[in-house]
């Protein structure tokens, strides 16, 4: 049985919304050190104007250079601009 944090958030027209597991700010380099929500939302930011598939698509890859090419959890990110 496992208790979870509901938080609200107003969304307003053209905000970004980006969802993702916890194997994507998980990913770690050989010293150990996470991605990270923050690097995450960095390259949300950095991406913020692309179509969301490419924003996407480059925090899987952050997160895939972050590992070395080889994640150790499963990732998943979704990304909808209202």
């Amino acid at each position: 049985n496992s208790d979870f944090e509901v938080r609200t958030y107003s969304v307003l027209p053209g905000d970004l919304i980006v969802v993702y597991t916890d194997g994507l700010v998980e990913a770690r380099n050989a010293a150990g050190e996470e991605l990270g929500d923050r690097t995450v939302h960095r390259v949300a930011q950095m991406y913020r104007d692309q179509p969301v598939e490419k924003i996407a698509d480059a925090c899987i890859d952050a997160a895939l250079q972050q590992a070395s090419s080889r994640l150790q959890d499963d990732a998943l990110v979704v990304v909808a601009r209202t």
